[in-house]
């Protein structure tokens, strides 16, 4: 039985020459990471502030306008699940409002003038629509 696995090694620069044992998300960077990041600087540099308004950076949150964030609260694109990386998009719509220690998962929408109340964890894939309030763990409507 062969590894799988075994074909992608090559995308990771640091197995060339090192063991690496690490087990938490930031892992070993690939090949294509280091890529993309120079290509950002690179941008930067001979673009300034003018790259933002060019669609360079596809920022993974969307956050409309008074939003308040709470101390303590969290806004998390990514996980670790299953032994797998998963990601995906947060919006949080104008007018809202993440309480004291809420936590909030990727794959989620929370819709204009709406409340996490405090602690609420709003799970992935979850969409709150405008102007309600939630609350718990997993967050529900309230």
């Amino acid at each position: 039985m062969s590894d799988e696995l075994l074909k992608w090694r090559s995308e990771f620069p640091i197995l060339d020459k090192t063991v690496y044992l690490i087990s938490h998300s930031l892992g070993a960077m690939p090949r294509a990471t280091y890529d993309r990041l120079h290509e950002y600087a690179d941008r930067w540099a001979s673009r300034g502030v003018r790259a933002w308004a060019e669609g360079w950076w596809d920022m993974p949150v969307t956050v409309g306008d008074d939003v308040t964030l709470n101390i303590g609260t969290v806004v998390q694109c990514h996980s670790q699940e299953d032994g797998a990386f998963k990601s995906d998009r947060i919006t949080i719509g104008s007018g809202c409002t993440l309480g004291v220690g809420a936590f909030v998962h990727y794959g989620t929408t929370i819709g204009d003038g709406s409340v996490l109340e405090p602690d609420t964890f709003l799970m992935k894939g979850e969409e709150v629509p405008p102007h309600e309030r939630w609350g718990g763990n997993p967050a529900r409507k309230i």
